[in-house]
């Protein structure tokens, strides 16, 4: 009741500061023609004993918002409330420590292979170690019993059989003579088509690096086996024969109130095994509002290797 008679208030003082020209009658279709009290209770709605927006009305929050308006809701302290902090997941040098010598020269091999890392293979804890484990911690969006994640992530994507505990340098490049490789197998690759409505989506100002970055590793996968390799990420069947490589959609806050359109999302690419030299995947983005563009495309890829 207090919360109801407060936002009563809040909204009779603030129509006193509102031109008297606008027109209600045009206010549902065009917040221009709102006057402020209509404005605000078009763009707010009350759910759980809380003043909240609708973002039924997206076009009146906007409206509200861009003019410095909170009509009552109380953005801070929904979010603190609502939004705990997340921490970054860190694989520790004591995560390092609990492997063996053998899997410690491992999981610097793949990671070199991966392109994270760049110092020797040495089975050894040092800031180059750190950086790189915890790059691809990032990458990989690992946020839960990280040391096990990581190893097996890093089997998936890399063999590490030619790993030993030897003293050996190791490296990322075979110095022999090249092998011979038969027809047969060959390496399959599928590299996305020119699609201009995808390239829109790569924009600073519309998501965050780290979603680009997810979006940007479909424009090709190989085939491994089973698996489809997304650059650092390999992905197996689901029970349907499905490949989903998943993705989080992230907008970067901006405007006057510092909010983002979109909220975090996970959408997904999906694809079949390739067994053609043309496939076709579905890209599912579950935005909130799509004022940017249809949630689901379709995305085509040409393939070698067949």
């Amino acid at each position: 009741m207090v919360v109801e008679m407060r936002n009563i208030v809040i909204l009779f003082c603030l129509s006193l500061f509102w031109s008297t020209t606008a027109n209600s009658e045009d206010c549902a279709s065009d917040p221009k023609a709102c006057s402020i009290i209509e404005l605000c209770k078009t763009a707010t709605v009350t759910k759980r004993g809380y003043l909240e927006w609708n973002f039924d009305a997206l076009g009146h929050v906007s409206a509200a918002k861009d003019s410095g308006l909170s009509c009552g809701v109380d953005d801070e302290a929904k979010s603190t409330e609502q939004s705990p902090v997340v921490t970054q997941a860190k694989f520790t040098k004591n995560d390092f420590l609990s492997f063996s010598q053998l899997e410690r020269r491992q999981i610097q091999y793949a990671l070199k292979k991966l392109g994270f890392y760049k110092s020797s293979v040495d089975g050894l804890w040092g800031r180059g170690t750190n950086r790189a484990v915890n790059d691809f911690v990032l990458d990989q969006n690992i946020s839960s019993n990280v040391s096990k994640t990581v190893y097996k992530s890093l089997s998936l994507a890399v063999d590490m059989s030619a790993v030993t505990t030897a003293q050996k340098k190791i490296t990322t490049t075979d110095r022999t003579k090249p092998k011979k490789v038969s027809n047969s197998s060959k390496v399959k690759v599928c590299k996305l088509e020119p699609n201009p409505i995808f390239e829109q989506m790569f924009s600073k100002e519309t998501f965050v690096d780290r979603t680009l970055k997810q979006f940007d590793s479909i424009r090709e996968f190989k085939v491994d086996n089973d698996r489809l390799l997304f650059g650092s990420k390999a992905v197996k069947p689901n029970s349907e024969g499905k490949y989903k490589r998943f993705i989080q959609v992230l907008c970067v806050k901006s405007g006057p109130r510092n909010w983002s359109r979109c909220g975090s999302f996970t959408g997904f690419l999906e694809v079949s095994m390739p067994s053609s030299r043309e496939i076709s995947g579905k890209l599912v983005l579950p935005w909130e509002w799509t004022a940017a563009g249809p949630p689901v495309q379709t995305l085509k890829y040409t393939c070698t290797g067949f």
